[in-house]
């Protein structure tokens, strides 16, 4: 009886007055039909000629698979165009049904407008009491390495972290679809700057544990020939004395372990391709050196050629390899742990 009290009480609360058969039946083809229109609206779905069958398009595919709102994958489809910016698409990250209930709390508006006052994306002034702007907010604090104002936004930025990756690789999945390069791009670097907690413009040396803005000198202008991050990976590699002599002058010695411990897990990735078909290349045709230590092959007009190309993960220096260290990013500024992962696509000239 209790249960049967419930759903009275339930029922009435949603419009349903009457419980005969017909009416609930009424009642609930009419809740149906409602979110089936919401969902052809949000290109998720497709009613088929028959009037009754559901056809899945991709976009539905993709909220299922990474636990979507419909509402934020129509975002997506809608707003995402060939050549998307990155700030563009960190606001759309920001705007998404998932971050709706985003606490603002008692005044918060006022330090969120402190916030955006030393911060580098300028946002509506009106606006410091959105959820959404909120979110801006943390994300620009996480790249610039700025403190968060009090122990609350620390808790809200690992909210926003949990949720933040598998909604931009959903958003990836729509662009690569529509076939947007420059979008797709865009998005793995903003995917990049949240895991590693940097501006893109910023430093790669920045990705390493401890290091900040100050402490670079002490790679590019004490370490002979490094100029670039895979030179300081390659010291690491052939001077490491040189280089823990350097660090031990900014950093304890935990520090300096941490900081070597990253650099011994970086990915490192040969490269090498191939022309598939050789049978169609010119016999007579001696090869010739190209730029990089590569070799020119003459192709020809109106033949079809395959390119096989190769990636090879190396191993490290001490001879492990580099999945040994589980398979896991460096990311001593993300809150959860990163599986190691790659994108592979075509690019045009």
């Amino acid at each position: 009886q209790r249960r049967v009290r419930e759903a009275v009480v339930s029922t009435q609360s949603t419009g349903l007055e009457n419980l005969a058969d017909e009416d609930i039946n009424t009642f609930l083809s009419a809740i149906v039909s409602e979110k089936i229109q919401e969902l052809e609206a949000s290109y998720c779905v497709e009613v088929a000629e028959d009037g009754f069958t559901l056809e899945p398009h991709s976009v539905g595919y993709i909220a299922s698979y990474y636990y979507l709102s419909h509402k934020t994958v129509k975002m997506f489809v809608d707003t995402l165009t060939p050549a998307s910016s990155l700030n563009g698409i960190l606001e759309l990250l920001c705007d998404v049904t998932e971050y709706d209930e985003m606490p603002v709390r008692h005044n918060e508006d006022k330090v969120n407008k402190e916030m955006g006052d030393t911060l580098p994306i300028r946002l509506p002034a009106n606006s410091f009491d959105s959820p959404h702007t909120k979110v801006h907010l943390l994300l620009q604090a996480h790249f610039s390495r700025q403190s968060m104002p009090m122990a609350d936004y620390v808790t809200d930025l690992k909210s926003v972290h949990d949720q933040a990756i598998r909604i931009l690789q959903a958003m990836l999945d729509i662009s690569a679809d529509s076939g947007w390069l420059k979008t797709s791009l865009s998005i793995m670097h903003l995917v990049k700057m949240i895991i590693q907690g940097c501006w893109l413009k910023d430093d790669p040396l920045l990705q390493l544990p401890h290091l900040q803005p100050h402490n670079l000198p002490l790679f590019y202008e004490h370490l002979p020939s490094c100029s670039t991050f895979p030179e300081v990976v390659l010291a690491h590699t052939r001077r490491q004395d040189k280089l823990r002599t350097l660090l031990e002058v900014d950093f304890q010695e935990r520090e300096v372990a941490d900081i070597f411990r990253a650099l011994y897990h970086l990915p490192q990735l040969r490269v090498s391709h191939q022309i598939v078909g050789t049978e169609l290349l010119d016999k007579t045709y001696v090869p010739q050196d190209a730029p990089g230590g590569g070799t020119w092959f003459p192709v020809h007009a109106d033949k079809e050629y395959s390119i096989d190309v190769k990636l090879t993960l190396h191993k490290s220096a001490a001879g492990k390899s580099s999945h040994k260290s589980g398979g896991r990013h460096t990311r001593p500024r993300f809150n959860k742990p990163v599986d190691e992962t790659w994108w592979v696509g075509p690019r045009g000239g």
